[in-house]
């Protein structure tokens, strides 16, 4: 079998220089990572995936054609892909692999050393005999950003505003500063709205009250919560570019509870959540309504809200307050990472001046940069004083890219929110990120020239991509503290050290590291479970 698209890349400016030896160890812990069983991991015509084949049972051969696709990429993942079944019981797969691994190091030097990679075993389940297994890919499946074309970038700016739509556009909505009274007179219906990161509900309700001749109707024995709750997961959501879509439903329910009929009707919407709506609710089971003690049959009725972001049903009856949901968390998707808001929310900094890398793949960080700063900015007193964007270079050519000459930057005072989005859209468009390095050093010094009342200066980096101006880093001679942003597996050491050497700190989602220009040498701390030490003078993560 032929496959296509076979390509071989160089990395560029690897963070980790380690030696022979602990190549060897690296290379031989790749090796014996716990392996992920799938049926098949075929090749997906993905602009992001890229693959190097294998012959079933041999070591890597290498198609040398299209090199310049991910000269310039960042690596994020690479995947092995192997078949589990075994001709012979003496088989070493361990050993197939460590001789894999060193073939695509010896074609691209330095790979293994780049621990900013995640690398993944997976096994392949599908197949019981040699010849069903030689029909199923074999070799590396590699994960790489490549430079967006401008139809891209437009895709990535719609992305942030259709986030920003779903997010509260006020402190109030976002729970940050209480809310007026409402009149009671002023709506007449609200929606009860459940996440797709809220966990499963557990706890029962009470039953309803019998009304005066002693019929209590139908319900559902975890409440309207627990109806979304059962939803939250099998309905078929709409995507991100998606309208929210409305549906009244009418459900027969029997004697037992099991639901005898549904009638499914589309107020709103694509109907894109119908087909598997029309399903789950025919599996639903309700306590079934009662009259004077005996068990009778009863029609619900409810409105359900579907979008991307959340689910909802809709509740009739004046008096009832229009609910919001209390901060973004609560609106995307499980696997949003939250970094940039969980460190700005946890840390109470002043005078601050956010500088922000808006190269390729940072869009879900601009959202939540963006989304702060409107919030912050309708505070009775802002925090922010001046915002830095930067692109490395405005699609400059990168043997255009002096260092401390790049460009792409803009800059802009933070006094109205629809201006710096809209900086934010023009350092987008301007730029597509280029080669993986990017210029964060040049941003920053010139934030600082621009904003003399900055009392600290947060700098938003890619994790995947290094500074290629970190030469110039000793220019800078205020604090820094760097959000590191997409740090999946390790967080490089560039900006460890380059947080340590201006005395200021560094932050993950979950912790805050304020005293790295104290750590001494030979001095061991973590960060999000890995292990790194200062080893003469500089940060690095411990072996593997």
């Amino acid at each position: 079998m032929k496959w296509t698209n076979v390509i071989i890349f160089c990395l560029v400016g690897s963070p980790y220089l380690i030696s022979a030896q602990a190549s060897s160890e690296r290379m031989e812990h790749l090796a014996e990572l716990s392996p992920t069983e799938v049926e098949t991991r075929a090749p997906i015509a993905r602009q992001r995936e890229y693959f190097l084949q294998t012959p079933f049972a041999k070591p890597l051969i290498v198609d040398a054609n299209d090199l310049f696709e991910l000269n310039e990429a960042t690596i994020e993942k690479i995947e092995l892909v192997y078949t589990k079944f075994r001709e012979s019981e003496s088989f070493d797969q361990r050993a197939l692999n460590l001789e894999r691994i060193n073939a695509l190091n010896e074609q691209i030097p330095s790979i293994v050393e780049n621990r900013l990679i995640n690398w993944q075993l997976v096994e392949q389940t599908g197949c019981n005999s040699p010849e069903s297994c030689d029909s199923l890919f074999h070799g590396f499946i590699i994960t790489a950003r490549h430079k967006p074309s401008r139809a891209e970038s437009e895709r990535e700016i719609a992305d942030i505003n259709k986030m920003l739509d779903l997010l509260p556009a006020t402190p109030e909505e976002a729970g940050l500063v209480d809310k007026a009274p409402i009149n009671p007179e002023d709506t007449a219906s609200h929606i009860v709205y459940l996440s797709k990161g809220i966990q499963t509900i557990k706890q029962g309700v009470r039953p309803p009250p019998r009304d005066k001749s002693g019929y209590r109707p139908a319900y559902y024995g975890f409440g309207e919560i627990g109806i979304l709750d059962y939803f939250k997961f099998t309905a078929g959501r709409p995507s991100i570019n998606d309208p929210e879509e409305k549906y009244n439903i009418k459900l027969t329910i029997d004697e037992r509870g099991y639901v005898e009929s549904v009638d499914l009707k589309s107020l709103k919407g694509n109907s894109i959540a119908m087909p598997s709506l029309q399903k789950e609710l025919m599996n639903m089971k309700w306590y079934p309504a009662s009259d004077k003690g005996r068990n009778v049959s009863d029609e619900v009725d409810l409105t359900l809200v579907v979008s991307y972001a959340q689910i909802g049903l809709e509740k009739k009856g004046k008096g009832a307050e229009k609910k919001t949901p209390k901060d973004m968390f609560d609106l995307m998707p499980l696997d949003f990472d939250s970094t940039i808001i969980k460190v700005l929310d946890r840390n109470d900094w002043e005078n601050i001046g956010i500088t922000a890398d808006l190269t390729g793949s940072m869009s879900k960080y601009t959202a939540q940069i963006l989304y702060w700063i409107r919030l912050d900015l309708q505070m009775e007193s802002s925090r922010l004083k001046h915002v830095t964007f930067f692109n490395d270079g405005d699609r400059k050519s990168n043997r255009l890219k002096y260092i401390g000459q790049t460009g792409g930057i803009y800059h802009i005072k933070a006094t109205n929110f629809e201006e710096i989005k809209r900086t934010a859209v023009l350092c987008i468009r301007a730029g597509n990120g280029g080669d993986t390095p990017e210029n964060n050093v040049e941003a920053i010094l010139e934030a600082m020239r621009y904003c003399q009342e900055c009392d600290r200066f947060i700098m938003a980096a890619d994790n995947l991509a290094a500074p290629r101006d970190i030469e110039i880093a000793s220019q800078i001679q205020r604090p820094i503290s760097i959000i590191s942003c997409g740090a999946t597996n390790e967080i490089n050491p560039a900006y460890l050290n380059l947080a340590r050497n201006t005395m200021g700190s560094l932050h993950t989602r979950t912790q805050d590291f304020n005293d790295l220009h104290s750590l001494r040498e030979g001095e061991v701390f973590y960060v999000d479970g890995v292990k790194y030490e200062v080893k003469t003078g500089e940060i690095i993560a411990s072996p593997y």
